[in-house]
């Protein structure tokens, strides 16, 4: 993995190039909390009352501060009282409650409000009538128990006991509303540590980060259609599709970075296999026959040639048999329309990286040069074999192709040594 930083502009990037797992971890958490929250938890109801401790018969009693300390202090004391098991169980007798007394005590909480001398008692479970019965009882034997413990103090229900209506929990707004916040959290942070320990490009940024070669050119995807998938020529048979449009802005792209010097070779190279560089080889020269340059496209991956299959041509004869002797140049160059031709490989040749590095691939790219203005070389990957090294000092420019989710980081980066080292050009990448 190489490490990099991510700036807020890379997450955004990622973030909106992985929504889909976003979006399915949002929907996977909110449908998870719909499904707990409707058929899974248990409904559980609350119910409460409010009695105030006061001094004589009214709740409005004058009071002195003797009075109000003692009722604060007292307060405390009711609410222990009311927690105790034998007032529990004198209750369920007294009431008929079928429980136990423990089993009363987990449903039961008392919270005494010094401040106000008025102490809250409530019970939750999950039967409504039953934390209703067991609320209302305790409250009215609290009542009766707090006058004979101190006859001149007046406990009062303040707030009566009502039957549940709406359930304590599952609140179910609540709970999908943090099931979405849970999976959008989740998802955000799902994609931006998979992205730090992806050793993969993916967007022309990463890819112009890692290896500081400027981006010229990115091909959208396009599906193709399986008895057309030997021919994926956009340029020729979708001439107005986004592809093609592509195609001629890294046309146009190279063009531009030529403008002072001027350029009759070019090298469509890649760190590694099937990455799409020859697709991307045969476009080019059909873009660049668009705008009347005499263009060949030589097929020098001698060891798995391709360039007969995209165009549908044969590959009897090619640049094997020039180099063994058995042919001219001119006599295997395919003319394929008016302002573009192929040079195919022809046989498969053993001792490639000999060949294509030797004075006799030297004389055929001069013999090219005298009759086109434009040649194109479709090369072997850079890690796989020597051949690319040979023939990327050859051309006056490589162009870089590189897979998205596909081409490594350090394999990207190896090559881009290999040809610092050997002093080739690269005039910028494409993200394929």
């Amino acid at each position: 993995m190489i490490e990099e930083n991510l700036s807020m502009r890379d997450i955004i990037i990622i973030l909106k190039k992985r929504w889909e797992v976003i979006v399915g971890l949002e929907l996977s958490f909110t449908i998870l909390a719909i499904v707990l929250s409707f058929f899974i938890i248990v409904p559980t109801y609350e119910a409460r009352s409010k009695i105030f401790m006061g001094k004589g018969d009214m709740i409005n009693s004058n009071y002195n501060d003797s009075d109000v300390q003692m009722n604060k202090n007292l307060i405390k004391t009711y609410a222990e009282l009311v927690q105790t098991n034998d007032f529990i169980e004198k209750t369920i007798k007294e009431y008929d409650i079928n429980i136990t007394s423990e089993e009363v005590l987990k449903r039961l909480t008392v919270i005494p409000d010094i401040d106000t001398q008025i102490l809250e008692i409530k019970a939750i479970g999950k039967d409504k009538y039953l934390v209703e019965k067991i609320t209302e009882s305790i409250s009215s034997e609290f009542v009766k128990e707090s006058k004979k413990l101190i006859p001149y103090n007046n406990s009062i229900i303040i707030e009566n006991v009502k039957l549940p209506k709406d359930k304590k929990n599952p609140n179910e707004v609540t709970n999908i509303s943090i099931g979405f916040i849970l999976g959008l959290m989740f998802g955000v942070l799902v994609v931006i540590f998979l992205e730090n320990f992806n050793n993969r490009i993916n967007t022309k940024e990463k890819l112009e980060k890692v290896i500081d070669i400027p981006v010229i050119g990115s091909i959208p995807q396009e599906k193709i259609k399986r008895r057309n998938r030997g021919r994926r020529l956009a340029i020729e048979n979708n001439c107005n599709s986004i592809q093609s449009e592509a195609y001629r802005q890294l046309r146009n792209n190279i063009s531009y970075s030529f403008s002072e010097e001027g350029f009759s070779i070019i090298a469509i190279i890649s760190p590694e296999m099937a990455t799409g560089k020859s697709i991307i080889s045969s476009n080019i020269a059909l873009a660049f026959s668009e705008i009347n340059k005499n263009v060949v496209i030589v097929d020098c991956n001698l060891r798995n040639p391709s360039l007969h299959k995209i165009f549908n041509i044969s590959n009897m004869q090619g640049l094997s048999d020039v180099f063994i002797g058995k042919e001219k140049v001119e006599n295997v160059i395919k003319e394929y329309s008016k302002n573009m031709s192929i040079l195919t490989c022809g046989k498969v040749l053993s001792n490639s990286s000999e060949m294509l590095g030797s004075n006799i691939m030297s004389e055929v790219l001069e013999c090219l040069k005298n009759r086109y203005d434009l040649i194109i070389l479709d090369t072997a990957s850079i890690q796989n074999f020597t051949d690319t090294h040979l023939l990327s000092t050859k051309a006056d420019g490589n162009v870089f192709v590189v897979k998205a989710e596909k081409t490594k980081i350090e394999a990207l980066v190896e090559s881009k040594k290999i040809l610092d080292k050997i002093g080739a050009k690269i005039i910028g990448t494409v993200l394929n």
